[in-house]
């Protein structure tokens, strides 16, 4: 069988939080593996322990398997300072 894969449509969802940005983001961001399901990863015979952020911009954000692999799954973006707002999520080229 030749031929590409159809383009699926994008999924955005939008979730308002009733909480300072600083604060959201701490949880979302960097508490990530506090509320990222373990199910929910790249690779069918893994068995994830963790997921990580790095804490500066342009830090890895990456699942570690039990075996201590490690699967990179994008970069840090953007960073949170008192009184100055997050850089858009970047547009996929296309």
């Amino acid at each position: 069988m030749t031929g590409t894969t159809p383009a699926l449509p994008s999924v955005i969802r939008e979730v308002e939080v009733a909480a300072p940005l600083a604060t959201c983001f701490k949880v979302f961001v960097d508490g990530f593996d506090t509320w990222w399901p373990r199910e929910h990863h790249l690779g069918e015979d893994r068995d994830v322990v963790e997921f990580r952020i790095e804490p500066e911009v342009g830090g890895r954000c990456y699942v570690v398997d039990r075996d201590g692999g490690v699967s990179h799954w994008g970069t840090r973006f953007s960073d949170v300072i008192e009184g100055r707002t997050p850089l858009p999520v970047p547009t996929p080229a296309g």
